[in-house]
C-alpha cells in the first residue's frame, strides 16, 4: 500500500500521541508512592469539588459507581475520606476528606508542581506563557469539540 503525503498535522498527531504515552507512565510515578493513582483521582476530585456523591464521582471520574463506591469504602478505610450527611437530601451521604486525606492531596499537588518546575526549570517566563496559552486553546478546542467540560475548569496564570 502506498504511504500518503504528510498532513500538515501528523507531528502534532505524533507529539499528542508520545505525550499520551507519558502521561499514562506517569500515572505510577515515582514508584513505591503510598496510594494508587485511582484513589489519588477521588481524593483530587474531591478537594477541587468539595464532598460528592459516589454516583457523582463516578460520573465525574467516568468509572462504574461499583468501583467508586468500593474505593472510596477503602480511603474510608484508610482514614483518607469520611462520610457525611448530604444536606440536600438526609437519605443519601457525600464523600469528603478529612485532615489526613487533605494532607495527602497537598502533597500530590507539592509533587505535580515540583516535577514540572522541574521540567520547564531552563525555560523563560515567555516560552511557559506561550506554550500555556497555546496548550490551554487546544485543551479547551478538544473539550468544545467533543462536548466534555471540566467541571472546574483550572485557573491559567503564568
Amino acid at each position: 500500500m502506498p504511504r500518503t503525503a504528510t498532513r500538515s498535522t501528523d507531528p502534532l498527531v505524533t507529539q499528542v500521541v508520545r505525550l499520551s504515552r507519558l502521561l499514562q507512565r506517569l500515572k505510577s510515578w515515582p514508584p513505591g508512592g503510598t496510594y494508587d493513582r485511582s484513589a489519588n483521582v477521588l481524593l483530587l476530585v474531591i478537594h477541587r469539588l468539595g464532598p460528592q456523591r459516589v454516583a457523582d464521582l463516578a460520573t465525574t471520574c467516568h468509572v462504574d459507581a461499583s468501583t467508586v463506591s468500593r474505593q472510596a469504602a477503602d480511603l474510608v478505610r484508610e482514614g483518607l475520606l469520611r462520610r457525611e450527611s448530604d444536606p440536600r437530601d438526609g437519605r443519601a451521604s457525600l464523600m469528603a476528606l478529612t485532615s489526613v486525606g487533605e494532607d495527602q492531596v497537598a502533597h500530590l499537588i507539592e509533587r505535580r508542581r515540583e516535577f514540572f518546575e522541574e521540567v520547564v526549570a531552563d525555560w523563560d517566563r515567555k516560552e511557559l506563557k506561550s506554550f500555556l496559552a497555546l496548550l490551554t486553546r487546544f485543551v479547551d478546542d478538544i473539550e468544545l469539540l467533543i462536548g466534555v467540560v471540566d467541571p472546574v475548569p483550572a485557573k491559567v496564570e503564568v
